[in-house]
């Protein structure tokens, strides 16, 4: 009885294991798509013009929408409110995940910019902080937080300085963004 229980769970195994070898193969031999489709993102961009796009899903609407005008300037002040570091914000764009099992996505967002001022001096590096809040329609924070750029210098650019905000409900967002303190 146990063996044949034992050969039974080994041909179970072998079969999986081919089943695994096919699907490996089969997905191989697929046309390769936009690198956005593979890692299951949408993404939308961000502008003056434009400050409103929308990542439609399965599941429902993401709309983010940047409640700043770019370019926007902020910047890091000391417990004294002294501006220790000054930066301006260029671009923004997002990504909301498509993952078809959850109802709630994550939304990933890039900002892009320069750093004007550090008290520091010019050639001194350090990363610009940029706070913001997420809002729903109807006026209540869902989320917050910081986005942290590379440590950079006086006239250095920074690009797609990454946050993210967890466990989205499907729905239209409004982003600001403020000074760090």
């Amino acid at each position: 009885m146990l063996k044949g229980l034992c050969i039974t769970v080994v041909c179970f195994l072998t079969v999986l294991f081919l089943i695994g070898i096919f699907v490996a193969i089969f997905e191989t031999d697929k046309p390769k798509q936009d690198e956005s489709s593979q890692n299951g993102q949408s993404s939308g961009d961000v502008s003056i013009s434009e400050p409103d796009i929308s990542d439609k899903k399965s599941n429902g609407d993401y709309e983010i929408i940047l409640q700043n005008e770019l370019p926007v300037t902020l910047s890091f002040a000391d417990y004294r409110g002294n501006i220790e570091s000054s930066w301006s914000v260029t671009d923004f764009r997002y990504e909301v995940s498509n993952h078809d099992f959850l109802e709630e996505q994550t939304a990933t967002f890039y900002l892009s910019g320069e750093k004007i001022y550090d008290v520091r001096g010019s050639g001194q590096g350090g990363p610009c902080w940029i706070s913001w809040q997420l809002f729903d329609t109807d006026g209540y924070v869902v989320d917050s937080g910081t986005c942290y750029s590379p440590s950079v210098r006086e006239g250095e650019k920074f690009k797609d300085a990454e946050s993210v905000s967890y466990k989205l409900a499907p729905g239209t967002y409004y982003l600001e963004l403020h000074s760090t303190n």
